[in-house]
């Protein structure tokens, strides 16, 4: 008897889906929404990690499904929208608003009464001086400062730092003044 090799992939990929697979995706997809909606009718939330070491102060809210890593100082009246990510050190001051599903990277500075749009990525070390709002989507970059309102899904950033083009045992005795 011959042995028939069958290339499993290429048939696969060759036929197309049939009503009958259709119609189980579409029902697998439906109990899936109407599972989740279940289970927020029961009274069940996703869980948020906001860890110890961080310094909340009164009237503070914190969303669902957020992710808030150490040494955070947020201060009074402040709110973090739902599945925002904190990394490390960042600075929230009083009054200000997160909005949902934003990334705020280390040591971001966020001042006074400043609005963050849902959706937008604050890389490390960025400063949002007071009352400034920030657009819904945007991507704020390292070390950059914020002193005005921006437009949503606007990209702010600094140019790369670049060589002086001298060693730097040259540079630390201009530095000492030991020329």
């Amino acid at each position: 008897m011959a042995k028939t090799e069958v290339n499993v992939s290429a048939v696969i990929d060759a036929g197309s889906l049939n009503r009958y697979q259709i119609g189980v995706f579409f029902l697998c997809g439906l109990f899936l929404i109407m599972d989740g909606f279940d289970v927020q009718s029961m009274g069940y939330r996703f869980v948020s990690y906001v860890h110890s070491s961080n310094d909340v102060y009164e009237k503070g809210s914190v969303g669902e499904n957020c992710f808030i890593l150490e040494r955070q100082t947020t201060n009074y009246d402040c709110a973090i929208g739902d599945n925002v990510v904190m990394w490390s050190g960042c600075h929230i001051g009083d009054g200000s608003r997160i909005g949902d599903n934003c990334f705020l990277g280390s040591h971001v500075v966020v001042n006074g009464f400043v609005e963050v749009g849902a959706g937008s990525y604050l890389s490390s070390n960025c400063t949002l001086v007071h009352h400034v709002k920030i657009g819904a989507r945007s991507f704020i970059g390292a070390n950059a400062l914020i002193a005005s309102d921006t437009a949503e899904g606007a990209v702010h950033v600094i140019e790369p730092t670049q060589a002086i083009g001298m060693d730097s045992m040259r540079f630390l005795k201009l530095l000492r003044h030991d020329i």
